[in-house]
């Protein structure tokens, strides 16, 4: 009942897809799709918005303008009545030197860093994704033929034992169970057929590569007996341009620590917390020195402020002014030119009780990079130890390989001289296909055990991968 419900699936989405199935493909091909992969793709919208962020932190905010219109009554001979009308205009041009200011433009430039950390990891995950799904992919591929060497294997040992059989020379019983192991190659064959057809939709997903119609009439390439439809040919992937000199743990260890999105993340929350305990620890001073130019009609006046960062230009001026005489002789001034230097204080300093609780939190903040650092290097031994134990799986691949094909070549000298039946041979080929497809998939394991140490380090740039979208 599976069988026929994964016989469906295949069926519906053979029905629906109607692009063209590639003659052949490489890991190559896979690779230059890095850009169209979802994990890339979000990694990249986040990157993005982290440069607005920054950009707008590190841009100028313009200055900031206000009006004041005002109305001045005064009843110097008795009732109150209208003396003045006056209208004052400041300029405040901002530079961005309060703490405030400060923290905002420190905490955008962290998030870029991060985001730009999170998209070589996005990448580095899409690259070993890919490979993964192509590597299944590939071994799919190489055991439907290993299936086909044991399938024609199996019916000739059949077909000699029927003959025997029909001579006497064996128990019937012996023929069902040759037909019995005939069979179950056959039906081996069959189901690898179908996993590498699975394997191609879900790396086709992965990669973002449309799949084809496949059925009578349908378009792609179909081998003899392949009933499961169109399938590329995948080449071996170069797994010596994938695997470089495995770095030293101890250097992952220490790149680690610099390129990993979660303790570069840690970290910065330390520094935060560490200028926030250093903001309420300093005394917030302010000056403000000021100069004012005054005449009857109108003034003008220039100061700055050191704890905002504002410069301020401010004037003003009369609409109408109404002629006042006062009881004493003295005129005012025609100029007037007046210098002051303010200076304010914050005195709501942070107490004792609270700098220790930000003290505390900071010691809490530590503890935690300390833990993620000590997680990173626990996790590159892991995979470590993983890439040495696949490394030596491949060297004991490649023995088996030379011990079959060296058997292989007696059974061949053999049968030149006609000491060996057809099923014999076929047991040399069967005996080949299968140390063959057990060193192909020694050679996946140790790509993928590469990419996961170098992954768990995050350290691409290190192993000699680059990457076209990181800069």
């Amino acid at each position: 009942m599976k069988k026929k419900f994964s016989f469906l699936i295949l069926a519906v989405i053979a029905a629906t897809a109607s692009a063209q199935v590639p003659e052949s493909l490489n890991f190559n091909d896979i690779a230059a799709r890095l850009g169209s992969h979802e994990t890339v793709r979000q990694a990249m919208i986040s990157r993005s918005m982290m440069s607005s962020l920054l950009r707008s932190a590190e841009g100028w905010k313009g200055p900031r303008i206000s009006l004041t219109p005002s109305v001045q009554y005064s009843d110097p001979d008795g009732p109150m009545e209208l003396s003045q009308t006056a209208m004052s205009a400041e300029v405040q041009i901002p530079f961005g030197t309060t703490e405030a200011e400060k923290e905002r433009r420190a905490a955008a430039g962290e998030s870029f860093i991060l985001s730009d950390i999170e998209l070589t990891a996005a990448y580095g995950e899409a690259y070993t994704d890919l490979y993964s799904f192509y590597a299944q992919a590939y071994l799919a591929q190489q055991a439907a033929e290993a299936w086909e060497a044991e399938v024609e294997y199996t019916r000739l040992k059949a077909d000699a034992i029927r003959q025997k059989v029909s001579r006497g020379l064996l128990p019937v019983s012996e023929q069902t169970e040759a037909e019995s192991e005939y069979q179950a190659a056959a039906e081996k064959l069959l189901q690898s057929r179908l996993d590498l057809r699975l394997a191609w939709f879900n790396l086709a997903y992965r990669a973002d590569i449309d799949t084809a119609r496949t059925g009578p009439g349908g378009a792609g390439r179909t081998r003899p007996g392949d009933s499961y439809g169109a399938v590329p040919r995948f080449e071996a992937p170069d797994t010596s341009g994938i695997i470089r000199e495995a770095t030293q743990p101890s250097r992952l260890m220490a790149e680690a620590r610099q390129s990993l999105p979660s303790i570069t993340a840690q970290r910065q929350k330390v520094e935060k917390s560490r200028r926030e305990l250093s903001y309420r620890s300093t005394w917030d001073f302010d000056f403000l020195p000021k100069i004012t130019f005054a005449t009857p009609d109108t003034s003008a006046s220039l100061g700055f402020s050191t704890a905002a960062g504002t410069l301020s230009a401010g004037s003003s001026w009369p609409f109408y002014k109404q002629d006042i005489k006062t009881g004493s002789g003295s005129e005012p001034p025609d100029h007037s030119l007046t210098l002051a230097l303010g200076i304010a204080a914050n005195i709501s300093a942070v107490g004792a009780s609270d700098r220790e609780a930000l003290a505390a939190a900071i010691t809490l903040e530590e503890r935690r990079l300390t833990a993620l650092e000590q997680m990173s290097d626990l996790q590159i031994r892991s995979r470590s130890a993983a890439y040495i134990k696949a490394r030596d799986s491949l060297a004991e691949a490649e023995r088996a390989l030379r011990n079959a094909e060296e058997a292989a070549a007696a059974v061949q000298a053999r049968s030149r001289i006609g000491q060996t039946s057809p099923e014999d041979d076929a047991a040399g080929r069967v005996l080949t296909a299968r140390a063959g497809f057990n060193l192909e998939r020694a050679r996946a394991d140790l790509a993928s055990a590469y990419l996961a140490l170098i992954g768990a380090a995050n350290a691409w740039k290190l192993a000699g991968v680059s990457f076209s979208g990181v800069k």
